[in-house]
């Protein structure tokens, strides 16, 4: 296609825009590799602008992105950027009064389906091939094309990289090659250099040349040492030295005397907390809030801005009260222990605790500076897969894409709380239809760890551990955050502690949640952080329409540190939601209620098995069912949360006698074996029958099966880089003379061939004397 110029219009929404509108069509998105910008003098940065999400303008700084430079012209690599609405941006008003012309260059898709290699061990640039492979990762996309397998050797990627759409039965393949675990990551390596500030903290002045990237008010950088997420200098302090503890998390009672404007605090605050804000869960213990603290008074904080969640609606639900949990931050004074670190925005200046208290200059110490930034830009893509990498620090942008295939990755630290807005991090991995995401791992994330958007997306055999540790827990905040969906399917997935709940899907304006199967995943430990809602599937205003929730394994453990709250259902279907199906699931530990229905409801609970809960059932006034379901070990003497106790017979074991309202019959009280199996004389009732099998659950694999990236990421199960102490040598008992010869003799097969040597010898010459005797004697 031969080049398309464009005579530059007149300036758009302000005197720096002027818009381009050529449409690209869809066929031909993936094949924009260039845009060629014909000029006088010099401009120094261009932007390219698109249509982004709602509609609103994107810019694209192409600074990094340039490939030449020619007299008369520049060319930057738009391979991946994709967009309806072409434009320029301009940083000032000479720049565009010196653009002559703009140039599409639209490149059609004349090559065959190719293998382009990638080894960041390559010391030269390479050109992608097997022998002289690409050495940067973001080349090989941008020399891709539609169909393309993109094989990549172990090391580190620095930056974003985007691949070329596929086809149905032909999809474009990023993958790891074999053996290799590559990793990665859009964090910026940082070296310093650190200088002494106190004690075992250390100082570094972050230069200009990327510093601009922090100048935004409301942000803050994320700092990593070997992959690892360390912790923003807080009060009380964590009990480690990394992110990996981060559930465990000390906090702070809220007195009496709390309120919108005002907490206070059970024990005094540290003095000299300049700039330091409040983080609380306000009102029922769901909700993070943050706010500057503007003085403080004993142990009376006084904030700045108002706390109040509530829209006019349930205050005493969402605004702070006695019984919150909080903590305090960004602050240097908070800035006491190893692994933490705080950023002076004014100044530039990063301050740290180095993990073991050492000098940081030797750590490899990357920071996040973007949470917009994606590792893989796939958004608008079909028909991509992506295989085998670790990604840290970013996640992979799926946004309005279909037929995406990603498995056998972890991705960590895929987005950052930020302690200004209270934003708990944006969602990165946002399936669309007739896509699939297996035998991977996510998590820390310190919000969503997926989200679902579509039809036809299956989840299965991931791994989702220490979601959402920011501990929000709004209506759309979760591990898995399913929206307007049908006909998916999320199974033998394990999922391990999680601020708020593992599912969440809230449909506030109403909305199908049509055909979808969750079924055969394990739960462990919900709402580490949070109170209120569901503990595990919390699901509002949302029309099933043949959803199934069944063969599902939940275990909740007791959790310390919240107050006069504690966690709410084990699976709510909250009001609006109808037309459920939830059977044959086993939920135990500590918690409120197991089964909970809204109002209006008209779903069905049956054959599950509560245990260890304070009430069994939660239900609506009208039109939901539970049946067959068995409660053991429940604390109160009602099944029942909400209700007349005449509604429920308290002494029915046999599951025959039907109960007045809204509770069907069959529901009882009981025992149960090992295998969950009920005994004696309960009847045969709940998730597993007398004399049958457990259903299985789960991943296939477990935290720490994964193989190790390239020396970067750590193996899971012993996050905390904090060096143990080393255990000493038990001292050696003393030996007799004869066992320490014997003991050498024993270790030393050299000494005894020496030694049989020597022995033989000596019988010859024994011999030899003899004969030699008699000989004289004869």
């Amino acid at each position: 296609t031969p080049t398309i110029p464009y005579e530059l219009g007149e300036p758009g929404y302000h005197d720096n825009i002027s818009l381009l509108e050529w449409v690209i069509p869809d066929e031909v998105i993936s094949f924009v590799d260039i845009l060629v910008v014909e000029y006088e003098d010099t401009i120094d940065n261009i932007g390219f602008v698109r249509y982004g999400f709602d509609e609103d303008f994107v810019v694209f700084w192409l600074g990094d992105n340039r490939i030449t430079e020619e007299p008369g012209k520049l060319t930057f690599d738009m391979t991946g950027y994709g967009g309806i609405l072409v434009g320029i941006f301009l940083d000032m008003e000479i720049y565009r009064s010196n653009v002559k012309r703009v140039y599409l260059d639209v490149q059609p898709n004349l090559s065959p389906y190719k293998a382009i290699y990638v080894d960041a061990s390559n010391p030269e640039e390479g050109d992608g091939t097997l022998l002289n492979p690409f050495r940067d990762l973001r080349q090989a996309g941008r020399n891709a094309k539609s169909g393309d397998t993109i094989i990549v050797a172990d090391g580190i990627y620095y930056g974003s990289v985007s691949v070329p759409s596929g086809e149905e039965g032909r999809p474009t393949i990023l993958m790891a090659a074999e053996g290799a675990r590559p990793v990665l990551t859009t964090t910026i390596p940082f070296n310093g250099p650190w200088t002494p500030y106190k004690d075992n903290i250390y100082v570094a002045t972050i230069m200009l040349d990327f510093s601009s990237v922090f100048e935004d008010d409301k942000f803050l950088p994320q700092v990593f040492v070997d992959g690892v997420a360390m912790i923003e200098a807080r009060w009380p302090n964590l009990p480690g030295s990394d992110k990996s503890v981060i559930m465990e998390q000390e906090r702070v009672l809220a007195q009496e005397g709390t309120n919108l404007n005002t907490i206070v605090s059970s024990e005094d605050v540290p003095d000299n907390i300049d700039d330091a804000y409040v983080v609380i869960w306000a009102g029922h213990g769901a909700h993070l809030a943050t706010s500057a603290i503007e003085s403080i008074d004993g142990n009376i904080l006084n904030l700045a801005s108002s706390i109040d969640h509530s829209q006019g609606m349930w205050p005493e639900l969402y605004q702070p009260t006695a019984g919150n949990m909080f903590y305090l931050t960004n602050s240097l004074s908070l800035l006491d222990a190893p692994g933490e670190y705080y950023y002076d925005r004014n100044n530039r200046r990063l301050y740290f605790y180095a993990p073991n208290g050492e000098d940081p200059t030797g750590l490899n110490i990357t920071l996040k500076v973007d949470d917009d930034i994606n590792a893989i830009m796939l958004g608008r893509h079909s028909y991509v897969t992506v295989d085998g990498f670790d990604i840290f620090g970013a996640g992979i942008h799926t946004e309005d894409s279909d037929n995406i295939i990603i498995q056998n990755c972890a991705i960590r630290y895929a987005n950052h709380f930020n302690v200004y807005s209270g934003d708990a991090g944006h969602l990165h991995l946002n399936l669309s239809s007739n896509s699939v995401i297996r035998n991977c791992e996510i998590g820390p994330t310190a919000s969503y760890g997926i989200g679902v958007f579509g039809e036809n997306i299956i989840i299965t055999n991931n791994v989702f551990f220490n979601c959402n540790y920011s501990g929000e827990n709004t209506l759309t905040t979760a591990a898995l955050m399913m929206a307007q969906s049908q006909s998916n399917e999320i199974s033998f997935n394990t999922f391990i502690n999680t601020g708020g709940s593992f599912i969440n899907a809230s449909l506030w304006d109403g909305g199908n949640f049509i055909d979808t199967t969750i079924r055969n995943n394990h739960f462990i430990n919900p709402m580490m952080l949070t109170s209120g809602q569901g503990s595990v599937f919390y699901i509002y205003n949302a029309d099933g329409r043949g959803t199934e929730i069944y063969n599902n394994f939940i275990e909740i453990e007791e959790h310390v540190n919240f107050g006069e709250f504690n966690s709410s259902a084990g699976i709510s279907l909250d009001g609006g939601t109808e037309n459920f199906k939830v059977h044959h699931n086993i939920i135990k530990g500590s918690f409120n209620v197991g089964l909970s229905a809204g109002v209006p409801s008209s779903s069905e609970f049956y054959n599950n098995t509560i245990i260890g809960a304070v009430h069994g059932i939660s239900p609506a006034e009208t039109g939901v069912t539970f049946k067959d379901n068995l409660f053991v070990d429940i604390q109160d003497t009602d099944i029942l949360h909400f209700g007349s106790s005449d509604n429920y017979v308290d002494d029915f074991v046999d599951g025959t006698i039907p109960v007045p309202g809204v509770i069907s019959s069959g529901n009882a009280r009981g025992t149960i074996d090992e295998l969950f199996r009920p005994t004696l004389e309960t009847p045969d009732i709940g998730a597993i029958p007398r004399g049958g099998d457990m259903f299985e659950y789960g991943a296939t694999w477990l935290l720490g099966d994964v193989q190790d990236s390239d020396g970067i990421i750590p193996d899971d199960t012993n996050l905390n880089v904090v060096a143990p102490e080393p255990e000493p040598e038990p001292e050696p008992e003393p030996e007799s003379t004869l066992g320490q010869v014997l003991s050498i003799f024993s270790d030393n097969m050299i000494l005894w061939i020496i030694i049989g040597a020597a022995g033989v010898l000596v019988v010859v010459l024994v011999v030899v004397i003899i004969v030699d005797r008699r000989k004289k004697r004869s």
